[in-house]
């Protein structure tokens, strides 16, 4: 008995530790990632964050946490930021390719559930890679850019209000972000607007919600109205963030 009870305490102070250092990295990067204004921060917070999605023995939730944070900094690095880090598409296509290809490790296949950080952040980086495409080479990968209808469609059903409706706001990044897209018929900038103005009618504290409508808008020529948006999203957050709701 006492040799069953060692064995079990040893083995909770393996799970604990496995935690703790994990949640140590964790902290590391996020200091990292908040000073994500260096390149060589954004990509050393990667590193790490991609070690704890990689890492089949730590804490689920950390893993999934990694990946939300993964996603961010690549979103970031590869899109937001991609002027200012000098990002050409190629390269950004390089760096959404890598993280649909770490997506995998958090599959329903890898963890035998279904969770919203994978369909999400593989919809995500799929349909940013597809966008720094050629409409020739988007052609050549038709299967991998189906599968973007296949997750969106499984969020949208399952994890709806992740990340601020998330996948709707997906949806309608891929309607206009890229013409390559029009090879499955979702090039649709006027149906892309409808969309996110209902994900901006459910309440969104994510500002590149609004960033996305002044595309949208822009894509369509409507540029004083793309450049009212981004002052009425900043004034609608600030005043959110002050009354705390």
């Amino acid at each position: 008995m006492n040799r069953i009870v060692s064995i079990g305490m040893f083995l909770v102070c393996i799970g604990t530790s496995i935690q703790t250092q994990a949640m140590s990295q964790l902290d590391k990067a996020y200091a990292l990632f908040q000073q994500r204004s260096r390149i060589e921060n954004v990509r050393a917070a990667k590193e790490i964050y991609a070690s704890i999605i990689k890492d089949s023995h730590a804490n689920l939730i950390d893993r999934q946490e990694a990946m939300t944070r993964y996603g961010r900094l690549v979103l970031w690095e590869g899109a937001v930021a991609k002027s200012t880090f000098k990002i050409g598409e190629k390269d950004a296509a390089k760096l959404f390719k890598t993280c649909m290809e770490l997506t995998e490790n958090l599959s329903p296949k890898s963890i035998k559930k279904e969770i919203a950080e994978y369909a999400y952040w593989r919809a995500t980086c799929i349909g940013l890679w597809a966008a720094n495409l050629s409409p020739a080479k988007a052609a050549i990968h038709l299967k991998k850019i189906k599968e973007i209808k296949e997750l969106v469609t499984l969020g949208m059903n399952k994890f709806r209000s992740f990340d601020g409706y998330g996948f709707a706001r997906i949806k309608a990044g891929m309607m206009f972000k890229s013409k390559a897209l029009s090879i499955l018929d979702l090039y649709h900038p006027d149906q892309a607007l409808v969309l996110i103005n209902e994900v901006i009618s459910n309440g969104t504290d994510i500002y590149m919600t609004y960033v996305l409508k002044a595309e949208i808008l822009d894509t369509l020529g409507r540029r004083k109205e793309a450049i009212e948006t981004l002052q009425v999203g900043m004034e609608s957050l600030s005043e959110r963030f002050t009354q705390n709701t």
